[in-house]
């Protein structure tokens, strides 16, 4: 899935890594891709709804600053 993400504080590279060094969820940065990637951020969704859930429910957590 193609996420778009806007209004960052932050290069979106910066924040894949530290989403997944901080929140243990790994996206690509849209430009890994080629420059219509930019500004969006990549979530492979070849995986179980549980193993989804909890990847979002991750992200939700690191963007909101809730544990």
């Amino acid at each position: 899935a193609w996420i778009r993400i806007e209004g960052l504080k932050e290069p979106v590279a910066d924040f894949v890594d530290h989403l997944c060094r901080e929140a243990g969820v790994w996206l690509e940065a849209g430009t890994t891709y080629g420059d219509e990637g930019k500004g969006c951020v990549r979530l492979n969704l070849g995986t179980s709804r549980a193993l989804l859930r909890e990847a979002l429910e991750r992200i939700r957590k690191y963007c909101t600053g809730k544990t």
